[in-house]
């Protein structure tokens, strides 16, 4: 049986209802009895705090508030607090999850865990995009109108693929073994996020990096409480994305 630290990183733009969404989310969640569920907070008030810490509780989830520590660092300080967490005792994964997505639908960690991959993450597309612009990063390749991301079309359908350069960690499962020589760090020049950087350390290090177009992970747009998800109507490029989301074998993302 896995024991999943589950690192949610959040601020004071989660509160409210996406916070709720989240939790409500989480609490479908299929083999909810392997999640040890973290609320990590940074550069949010003390109302704001109470409240995350009050809806928690419907999770039986913990809390801890990492003060007013500026972007990037404080990102950094979370992931690399529950990578700390994961290598001391005795768990098996870590799954990081934004504060501002949602992991649909209810089998969305049971399938993370049950892929078995050394690191696999969900899809999501990114929140401010015209374009049906997802995390997967495509750093070397010009020729996609998406670079450096690959839109939704341009993915497999309906399976678990092999990642060869990285992708963003709105949802991603990885195994303790992978953590072992990876500390959590910013990168400098190019696309400088946590993400790519850990990406490319996953690599580096002979691990194998994995998605799935079989769930998916819902992405909260800025500044508001509406989300981009996979029913979401793109103005660019809807013909090549529609056609490609026709074909998907599951059809709950309508609903999602």
């Amino acid at each position: 049986m896995a024991k999943v630290f589950v690192c949610i990183p959040t601020w004071q733009g989660c509160l409210g209802p996406i916070l709720d969404k989240q939790i409500d989310a989480l609490s479908r969640q299929q083999q909810r009895d392997e999640l040890d569920i973290h609320f990590l907070v940074n550069n949010t008030d003390e109302a704001g705090f109470k409240e995350i810490e009050r809806k928690a509780k419907e999770l039986n989830a913990q809390t801890r508030d990492f003060g007013q520590i500026p972007f990037p660092l404080g990102l950094e300080n979370l992931w690399n607090y529950a990578r700390e967490q994961v290598l001391k005792e005795d768990y098996t994964h870590l799954w990081i999850l934004g504060g501002d997505n949602i992991p649909v639908p209810e089998y969305h960690f049971a399938h993370l865990l049950e892929a078995d991959k050394d690191v696999i993450a969900s899809p999501a597309f990114l929140k401010d995009s015209t374009l049906p612009a997802t995390n997967v990063f495509q750093l070397t390749d010009t020729s996609s109108p998406f670079y450096p991301y690959k839109g939704a079309h341009e993915l497999p359908l309906n399976q678990i693929f092999q990642l060869t350069e990285g992708m963003g960690t709105a949802s991603l499962l990885a195994k303790k073994k992978v953590l072992q020589p990876i500390k959590f760090r910013w990168r400098t020049g190019g696309l400088c996020f946590l993400d790519t950087q850990f990406s490319e350390d996953i690599f580096k290090h002979g691990f194998e990096f994995y998605s799935t177009t079989l769930i998916w992970t819902n992405h909260t747009r800025p500044n508001t409480t509406d989300f981009v998800t996979l029913a979401t109507d793109f103005p660019y490029c809807a013909g090549e994305f529609v056609k490609w989301r026709s074909q998907l074998n599951w059809g709950w993302w309508k609903y999602a």
